[in-house]
C-alpha cells in the first residue's frame, strides 16, 4: 500500500472522524483547568490587594516585595503552563495559538538543534528532518553557569553559618531555618512566616519537577516522560496557585480583613433591605 493510499485509509477510518470531533470541542482537562485558574489568579488578585491596601501598618516592607514578586512569578509560571500544556492541544478553541504553534520551525525554536526541511511528498507538506544534529552545548553552558551560580551561594551561606562575625551572626539568622525555632514570633509573624515557607516550597517543588523532566528527556526515559506530561500541568498549577487559595485560607490579617470587608458590606445590605 503506498503512502497516499494509506492516507486515505487513515482519514476515512471511524476513529479519525472521532478524534476530529474530539478537536471540534475544548477537552475537559482544558475546561476545568480553566475554571480553577480564573479561581486562583482572582485569589492572587485579593491577596495582592489585601496586602497592598494593609500595608507597613500590618507588614514589613519586606514581606510586600517577597509576596508581590512570588504572586507575579507564580502566575507567569501558570502562563507559561497554559502555553506548553494547553493551548497547543485545542484546534478549537484556540485556533490562532494552535495553527501558529504547529508550524514545523516551532520544533526548531524549542530544541538547541539543526535539522533540515523536508518536502513530503504523500502529505504535500514541509517537515523536519528525522535525524537532527543536535548540539548540547547551548544546554550544558545554562546547566553549569546556573550550577555555579547555586554552588556560590550555598559556599556564602555555609560560611556564614561557621563563622561568629556579627554580620555573618545576623545572616546566619536569616538563612537558617532550625534558628526559627528558637524565635518569638506574634500571631501575625508566625502566620506571614508560614506563607513565605509555602511561597518557597512552592517554587522548589516547581524546579524539582523541571529538573526531573530534563533529566527524563536527556535519558530518553520515555516512561518517567508519559507520567511527567500528564501529572506537570496540574503539579504545576497547584504549586503556582495554591499559595493564593492557602494565604486567604490561613488565619491572618489578609484573612480577617475579607471578613471585617465582607461583614460591614453584608450589614450595609441589611441596613438598606430594611429601609
Amino acid at each position: 500500500m503506498d503512502d497516499v493510499s494509506l492516507i486515505s485509509v487513515i482519514t476515512h477510518s471511524p476513529h479519525f472522524a472521532y478524534y476530529l470531533a474530539c478537536q471540534r470541542k475544548m477537552r475537559t482537562t482544558t475546561l476545568i483547568s480553566l475554571i480553577y485558574s480564573v479561581m486562583g489568579t482572582v485569589a492572587y488578585l485579593m491577596t495582592i490587594f489585601a496586602v497592598v491596601r494593609l500595608g507597613k501598618k500590618t507588614f514589613s516592607t519586606a514581606f510586600i516585595s517577597i509576596y508581590v514578586i512570588a504572586a507575579i512569578v507564580n502566575l507567569a509560571t501558570h502562563v507559561n503552563t497554559w502555553i506548553m500544556y494547553r493551548l497547543r492541544f485545542e484546534p478549537a478553541s484556540f485556533g490562532f495559538y494552535y495553527e501558529w504553534m504547529m508550524r514545523p520551525e516551532m520544533d526548531l525554536a524549542k530544541w538547541p538543534a539543526k535539522a533540515d526541511f523536508v518536502y513530503n511528498t504523500a502529505t504535500q507538506v514541509y517537515d523536519v528532518s528525522s535525524n537532527p544534529k543536535t548540539s548540547l552545548i547551548p544546554v550544558m553552558i545554562a546547566m553549569v553557569s546556573y550550577g555555579a551560580v547555586m554552588l556560590l551561594i550555598c559556599s556564602i551561606m555555609s560560611v556564614c553559618l561557621q563563622t561568629n562575625t556579627p554580620n555573618c551572626n545576623a545572616f546566619s539568622q536569616m538563612v537558617s531555618v532550625s534558628s526559627l525555632w528558637n524565635i518569638h514570633f506574634s500571631r501575625i509573624e508566625r502566620n506571614m512566616t508560614i506563607i513565605v515557607l509555602a511561597v518557597f516550597a512552592a517554587q522548589a517543588a516547581n524546579i524539582v519537577i523541571v529538573i526531573l523532566n530534563s533529566i527524563s528527556v536527556f535519558t530518553r526515559n520515555w516512561t518517567t516522560i508519559a507520567l511527567l506530561s500528564d501529572v506537570l500541568p496540574f503539579m504545576s498549577d497547584l504549586f503556582s496557585l495554591g499559595p493564593a487559595a492557602y494565604t486567604l485560607l490561613l488565619p491572618g490579617p489578609i484573612r480577617e480583613y475579607y471578613t471585617r470587608l465582607f461583614s460591614r458590606r453584608s450589614e450595609m445590605i441589611t441596613s438598606v433591605t430594611m429601609l
